[in-house]
């Protein structure tokens, strides 16, 4: 299992197994809480994401090249696309569902998943392959400079345009309680950031320090998604 190293066995084996489970547990609290739209949304992220983390849990038992470098690729698309749910979660607490009509969500989610195929076709020819760590040779997945690019700017827009839009519904409630739970949703999506944002610069410089560093850190998935949970995704609903 050329994969296994201490650190992929820590960061992905252990910590992307524990995150799987705490999204799929936290879509089955939210999925099954109503039938209301931020719900729908919000469940769905969830559990999108826990999906496609369990890809990465796939890492750590195959030994083939070829696989492991298509699973990050469709696991680097997968992610960028679920960003638009939470956008539209964010969204609809701010306009109503009126106002984002269900064209309007249709429009989002068609842009996200053009985006998202856009990534996988770029690393499908080239941009995301199976290569070798500079300094300790280890078999790890490599991003390109392009690819890493793409995925850092629109997985930036999303987050960033999902802040933004939390941020000015945030002061739009004059209730105490509402606007510390945007204030921590907002911390939630500011973790989301250090991992969507770090992740394509730890897989472009493939260098031991670097990736074992940001391996580690990234288990503020855990705390970014009980912070999403218990901010707005617990109790909001429209």
């Amino acid at each position: 299992m050329i994969f296994v190293t201490p650190m992929r066995l820590m960061t992905i084996g252990i910590m992307y197994s524990l995150a799987v489970v705490l999204f799929l547990f936290l879509a089955l609290k939210v999925l099954k809480r109503g039938k209301a739209i931020t719900n729908k949304y919000m469940g769905i992220y969830f559990l999108w994401m826990g999906i496609t983390m369990s890809l990465n849990v796939v890492y750590v038992i195959w030994d083939d090249e070829v696989v492991i470098a298509g699973l990050a690729n469709v696991v680097a698309a997968s992610m960028l696309f679920a960003q638009v749910f939470l956008l539209l979660f964010v969204l609809i607490i701010r306009y109503s569902q009126a106002q984002i009509n269900k064209q309007k969500q249709v429009m989002w989610t068609a842009i996200a998943g053009l985006l998202g195929l856009g990534l996988f076709l770029v690393g499908w020819f080239g941009g995301a392959v199976f290569g070798t760590a500079p300094t300790t040779g280890d078999k790890v997945p490599v991003w390109e400079w392009y690819y890493s690019l793409y995925f850092f700017i629109v997985a930036g827009v999303f987050i960033l345009l999902t802040m933004i839009n939390a941020y000015l519904a945030r002061k739009s409630f004059s209730d105490v309680t509402m606007r510390k739970r945007f204030t921590y949703f907002l911390i939630g999506m500011g973790f989301l950031f250090w991992l969507l944002g770090g992740n394509p610069w730890a897989n472009l410089y493939a260098e031991w320090t670097f990736r074992t560093i940001f391996g580690y850190s990234a288990l503020v998935i855990l705390p970014a998604a009980f912070l999403l949970y218990s901010s707005l995704g617990k109790e909001v609903a429209k």
